[in-house]
Parts: C-alpha cells; structure tokens; sequence
C-alpha cells in the first residue's frame, strides 16, 4: 500500500495523509485482534535437519520445527519450511526464544500473540524505509500512527 501511494501521481501532503490514514487502520485492526492469526506467521526454510543446528534455543524456526518433530505424525526436515509465531508467554525471553507454531498458539493456555513485536519489528522498520526519501514522514512519527 504504501509503496502504490508514493508512486502515485498524488501531491505530497495527500499521500503522507494517506499513508497516516491506513497505517492508523492497520494498528487499531492489530490491537483489536480483527487480523487473522495466520497473517503474522514467519515462514522460513530449513538449511538441515532441525536437529543438526547448534544453536537450536536462538533460531525460532529450528525451535518450531524440534516441537512439530516431537509432536509425532509429520517430520519436518531439511529443505521444509516452517512457519511459526512470536507470542508472549509469560517469559521475559528474547522474541526469538518466544516463537511457536500456530497450533500451539490456538491450544497452549497462556500464549497470546505479541503485537507489539510484530508492531515495531516487522511493520515499523519496513515502512520507515520505504518511506525515509518522503519529507514530513520520519521513524517516530510512523511508530505513533502505529
């Protein structure tokens, strides 16, 4: 959306309006939870099999893919894909430590997604690049519209 709004023909001030308008939206969908769940999964591929990794506790999606290979059924392995979610679990973890699959997040009392990470992680520093080039429009002032 943004990217279409700065290769309009607009004038300035209506696109950085524009782009206030649907980044406002977009954080009052997020915080009323009016987002599907499966729209902030992370997809990324495994290099090897999960348990190959030495560092299996840092990279959220060798972590998803040990429970999902613990879960019995289908084996996840190198050259799959995983796809996981970072939620807040009570812990005071790093977002890496704190990702699981979508089922767990469904059936696990006491995980709830993490907005504010998807928020200021995911959302943020894209949008603040593609719009640094845009006088008026700046990293803090998209954090508020956020």
């Amino acid at each position: 959306y943004v990217i279409g709004q700065i290769l309009s023909d607009q004038s300035r001030d209506v696109i950085v309006e524009n782009i206030q308008k649907h980044l406002v939206e977009l954080g009052e969908q997020v915080a009323a939870g009016s987002v599907p769940l499966n729209q902030y999964e992370i997809n990324k591929a495994l290099t090897k099999d999960p348990q190959d990794y030495p560092d299996k506790k840092s990279l959220p999606h060798v972590h998803v893919a040990l429970w999902i290979n613990s879960q019995g059924g289908h084996r996840v392995k190198a050259g799959d894909t995983v796809s996981y979610i970072i939620c807040k679990d009570g812990s005071t973890l790093a977002a890496s430590q704190r990702a699981y699959a979508l089922e767990q997040l469904q059936k696990q009392e006491g995980l709830s997604l993490d907005v504010q990470y998807y928020l200021a992680q995911q959302v943020h520093p894209v949008v603040s690049r593609i719009c640094d080039p845009i006088e008026g429009i700046d990293g803090v002032l998209i954090a508020t519209w956020l």
